[in-house]
């Protein structure tokens, strides 16, 4: 029964409750916000949620709980939806886009410098709403980007380039957080649209060359959005005639130089700030620019320091630009203008007040102390006079100009002058630093000289503009082009067009070129066959590269023919197939060919070789498949070669060239391939093989040499086989390099080879590498002309002196040994310097051995006894280098030694 009661009473309670909020409900319903005509209520909450996210507190999402009344007049108003945020999940963006409807979106917020640590999903939820963004953005009135540049995790430059035609305002924010440079910043380019009214870039890069700039109310750029060249901006602010604000800021490193431009009327701006800017810029920016209606001017930068050559430029007696900043230019109204002055310890600040109308003029400058300005600022009130000086200005001009007739440069004749200009000029690009270019604005004569003289025009470059390329040719008359350099090596940036009409212009002139360089990306875009294999009977110099960096494997340029002309002096060709019959290849000096350009025939290499009598350097590289087996073709002489490089070829293709040219005035050569190993040694014996007359005219050991050779001086490391070969006469050493590993192979080859040549010189033999024990260092083939010996293997050392301490000559029985034996007769009679390097585990670990075989040396070949062998030439230099560890040990044994043979020595390397 209790029980009973007790759910009656709960009845009771709830049907109390209802009645309550229905009474409440009608009530609400009386209340005059439901009076209120749905848009009426809409235009409010328009107003009460303007700049507010849509998420945050107090927002729509909240406002949406508020009662049925906020939720449809919320739902079915467009113009509260217009606001895209970043931080929104991809179905509450999608709701944005939908009950936007056909609505501009007034802003696009787009803040992900803040989130470093994002999950993979919410990373996957960013791109959704961003690619969502890319797809409306025609829609955006105004879009701020917050990005981060460290992490580069989302691709803005879709949304940045995509079509925004109703877009007044961009902000462009790249937040780096761990460091990072204006060179890696980003670099895009506006669509077509209406003009923006306000701009503000962040350590991003823009292309200016867009009209949408030329509405521009407010323009702030900082760190690498500041363009590099202060004509750049210059041309942007003469196109910006409604800018109204202007902020710099944050420009600390400038790549070239920067001079005040052509000066530019900014008639509305009244804001100018420009904070951590170089001076050299920030210099150049206030000396080009004429403000008359600035109000506000804040310069400062913590790092000019002692920066005496700004003040002086800006505060010059006469400067109209900074007369404009401070409103004091002649067709202002100074009257009743107050002037008052504050000087800090680093900041100067200037406040020009009109008692009558209350109009005011700040100027700041901060960065350094302000008391060294106070005296070029007296001059500054000056400025107020600069109209009535102008007059004496002119005058002054007048004179320094008939003043500067006056100097000796005016005295010269054009044609002397031209040809000084053509001395100082040769091989510089036309618009590269001290080109002609800068040298026609240094003065009158200065321009008319270069103007007519046509020897100065004689450096075409496909990079120059259209227009720039036909001023040339004009410029240049009949007179032949000493360059036409064409790079489309990183292309063009889609400047196809332009390429293709001074490809052109090319083709037209090429009888008049004397040097072509081309570097070409692959797949020849610009059919530069047509130049190659147009009239060129001019050219003397031809250089054709083609890109290494894209699919290494395809074939380079296609094979191109020669025309008729005049012999070559010089022919470079990378990855680019030439026909080779051709009668121009008998004058070449210089040949260089790498990959596709190398012959796959030795016999077409070979009858080009045997034609180029004028050859003075060869170079082969990067050749590393033939079609079948090669062998050494005719010996072909060329008599005036002077370098010989092969890189990077095929063993056998390397060995067979080799063995086939017979080069005696070589005086470098260079031989190399990391790709070689212990498998080629039948290759090595091709080329070292006794009485080979080839490689022995390489090294100058042939026996028509005029000059004979004083020492040969051979070092062996691991991948390097050098050979430096010292003639009587001649400007130096011949060098022979062999780079392959292991060189070590090739000393016993060596030995033979020298063997022989008949009265070969004496040799320094060094290795600086093992030598393995199952090819041991033989010393015989050696023994006659060696005069200084380096070991750097312990093994080879310990059989170095068991050999040295054997005799080449051995008596019969009936004879004793003191009576046929001489000094001459012991292994390597002439050796002088004699240098052993032991590793200290070795010396520890067989020390006695060692030892005992330096003794039995010593007493065998230097020792004199009674009735023994006549003892060698004593040493200069005998040294063993050992681990200082084992040095006082080895004390007694260094004093027995020097008793016999005075210069040894043990060398601690500690």
């Amino acid at each position: 029964m209790l029980e009973a009661l007790g759910l009656a009473k709960q009845h009771l309670v709830k049907g109390a409750e209802d009645l309550i909020a229905h009474i409440q409900h009608r009530r609400n319903l009386a209340a005059p916000i439901h009076q209120l005509p749905q848009e009426i209520f809409g235009m409010i909450l328009e107003k009460f949620a303007a700049n507010k996210n849509i998420d945050c507190e107090d927002g729509l999402l909240q406002l949406l709980q508020v009662g049925r009344i906020w939720y449809h007049a919320i739902v079915n108003s467009p113009q509260l939806w217009t606001a895209l945020h970043s931080n929104l999940k991809p179905r509450m963006a999608r709701l944005v886009i939908e009950r936007s409807k056909d609505l501009p979106i007034l802003t696009l917020i787009w803040n992900t410098a803040e989130y470093y640590d994002d999950t993979e999903e919410e990373d996957e939820e960013y791109e959704e709403i961003l690619g969502m963004a890319v797809q409306n953005s025609a829609r955006f009135r105004s879009i701020y980007l917050r990005v981060s540049a460290d992490t580069d995790q989302f691709d803005i430059l879709p949304l940045l380039e995509g079509p925004t035609p109703a877009l007044e305002a961009l902000k462009v924010e790249m937040v780096t957080k761990y460091g990072g440079g204006e060179d890696e910043s980003l670099e895009f380019v506006l669509s077509k649209g209406a003009p923006l009214k306000y701009l503000t870039l962040d350590d991003i890069s823009l292309n200016f060359n867009s009209p949408r700039l030329s509405g521009l109310v407010i323009l702030s750029l900082s760190r690498a959005a500041v363009p590099n060249s202060l004509g750049v901006l210059l041309q942007v602010l003469s196109e910006t005639q409604r800018l109204e604000k202007l902020a710099l800021c944050e420009k600390k490193e400038i790549s070239e130089p920067v001079a005040p431009g052509s000066q530019v009327t900014l008639g509305h701006l009244k804001e100018l700030a420009i904070e951590e800017m170089t001076s050299e810029y920030c210099t150049a920016l206030l000396s080009s620019i004429y403000t008359p209606v600035c109000s506000r001017v804040h310069v400062s930068d913590s790092q000019w320091g002692e920066a005496e050559s700004f003040d002086p430029l800006i505060w010059k007696t006469g400067n109209g630009q900074t007369a404009a900043l401070l409103g004091l230019v002649q067709h202002s109204e100074t009257r009743d203008l107050r002037i008052s002055i504050t000087a800090e310890f680093s900041v100067v600040r200037i406040r020009f007040r009109k008692q009558q109308g209350g109009s005011r003029r700040f100027f700041s400058f901060e960065g350094r102390q302000a008391s060294q300005m106070l005296g070029i600022m007296v001059e500054a009130l000056g400025l107020a006079k600069l109209h009535l000086v102008k007059g004496a200005e002119d005058l002054i001009s007048r004179i320094q100009h008939h003043r500067n007739l006056a100097a000796p440069i005016h005295q010269l004749p054009q044609e002397i002058f031209g040809m000084i200009l053509e001395k100082f000029a040769y091989d510089r690009p036309i618009d590269g630093e001290h080109g002609l270019l800068q040298l026609l604005r240094v003065g009158r004569l200065w321009y008319h000289t270069i103007v007519s003289a046509p020897r100065l025009w004689s450096w075409f470059d496909a990079s120059f503009a259209p227009e720039f390329a036909r001023l040339i040719m004009e410029r240049s008359k009949d007179l032949p082009i000493l360059s036409l350099i064409w790079d489309t090596y990183d292309g063009w940036d889609g400047r196809d067009e332009e390429q293709e009409e001074i490809l052109e212009m090319a083709v037209q002139n090429s009888m008049r070129f004397r040097s072509i360089n081309l570097r070409l990306s692959r797949g020849d875009p610009f059919k530069i066959r047509s130049l190659l294999e147009g009239p060129t009977p001019a050219l003397e110099a031809l250089r054709v590269e083609v890109s290494r960096k894209d699919s290494p494997g395809e074939d380079g340029l296609e094979e191109f023919v020669l025309s008729q002309g005049g012999p070559l002096e010089s022919l470079e060709l990378d990855d680019t197939s030439l026909n080779f019959d051709s009668p121009r290849l008998s004058g070449l000096r210089i040949l260089t060919l790498s990959r596709s350009a190398v012959p796959n025939s030795l016999d077409v290499l070979l009858q080009v070789l045997s034609v180029t009598q004028r050859l003075e350097q060869l170079s082969l590289s990067d050749k590393r498949r033939v079609g079948g087996p090669l062998a050494p073709g005719p010996q072909v002489t060329l008599g005036r070669l002077k370098r010989l490089t092969i890189d990077d070829i095929t063993s056998n293709y390397g060995a067979a060239i080799l063995c086939s040219i017979y080069a005696p005035v070589s005086s470098h050569v260079r031989v190399s391939d990391s790709r070689w190993s212990g498998r080629h040694e039948p290759l090595d014996r091709l080329i070292w093989r006794t009485g080979n007359s080839q490689t022995a005219a390489l090294l100058g050991l042939h026996q028509r040499s005029d000059m004979p050779v004083l020492l040969i001086s051979i070092t062996a490391e691991f991948s390097l086989l050098k050979i430096c070969v010292y003639e009587q006469e001649g400007d130096g050493p011949r060098f022979f390099n062999f780079e392959r590993p292991p060189a070590s192979q090739m000393v016993s080859l060596l030995g033979e080879f020298f063997s022989g040549i008949p009265s070969y010189p004496p040799i320094d033999l060094t290795i600086s590498t093992d030598i393995p024990r199952s090819d041991p260092f033989d010393l015989t083939p050696w023994s006659g002309r060696l005069k200084s010996l380096v070991l750097s293997c312990s093994f080879s050392c310990l059989r170095a002196m068991e050999q040295l301490a054997q005799r080449t000559v051995t008596p019969t029985a009936s004879e004793t040994v003191r009576s046929v034996t001489a000094a001459e007769d012991w292994m390597c009679p002439n050796l002088k310097s004699i240098t052993f390097y032991i590793m200290g585990s070795e010396l520890s670990i067989q020390r006695k051995l060692y030892l005992a075989a330096l003794l039995s040396l010593v007493r065998t070949r230097w020792s004199q006894t009674d009735g023994g062998p006549i003892p060698a030439i004593q040493p200069t230099k005998f040294a063993i280098d050992c681990d200082g560890r084992d040095f006082k040990e080895l004390k007694d044994v260094e004093i027995e030694v020097q008793n016999v043979v005075p210069s040894f020595v043990f060398q601690s390397r500690r």
